[in-house]
């Protein structure tokens, strides 16, 4: 199946059925958000034009959540964050979901809970970013999130909080 037909099931079929409240997207950084990098310095701009804004979409829109997964090291993911921030993208937790609990069937330990998976690995090239957005605006769900840097989320508590469930 197509990640646009993910999409599409996600918002048409599960999310109706399944009567979820959030729709959580797990991102990988290199290579979908970032380009890729070999070198403990990251190279700090979009893959893509569209990545933004839908990152930004994203991160912003009620029912939504945006969880960055990468294999940065936590001494790098700051720098992440904060790059995040700068374009009004906010993660409240990277690698993992500690907004569901494990299950009778399922344990989320190792494996984070996410219902939309964006990663290179799994076959998505940088110009997969303007099929998302054509896809979530055939949903009619679209909306142009403006930056707004003046409203930018730079809180050192709410940081703390993402490295200590970064932790468990």
């Amino acid at each position: 199946m197509s990640l646009r037909q993910h999409i599409l099931n996600v918002f048409q079929i599960y999310q109706p059925q399944k009567k979820w409240k959030t729709i959580y997207w797990l991102v990988d950084v290199h290579g979908v958000i970032l380009p890729p990098s070999f070198h403990k310095k990251n190279d700090f701009r979009f893959i893509h034009s569209d990545a933004e804004e839908v990152l930004r979409w994203i991160a912003r829109t009620p029912g939504q959540m945006l969880i960055p997964w990468t294999s940065s090291y936590n001494s790098e993911l700051g720098d992440i964050h904060e790059w995040l921030l700068s374009h009004d993208i906010f993660a409240r937790a990277f690698n993992c979901n500690p907004f569901e609990s494990n299950t009778e069937y399922a344990n989320f330990d190792k494996k984070p809970y996410y219902n939309i998976l964006i990663d290179d690995k799994a076959g998505f090239m940088p110009g997969d970013w303007t099929m998302v957005k054509d896809t979530l605006k055939e949903l009619g769900i679209w909306r142009n999130w403006k930056l707004r840097k003046a409203h930018v989320l730079k809180s050192k508590e709410r940081w703390e909080k993402i490295m200590e469930w970064k932790s468990h």
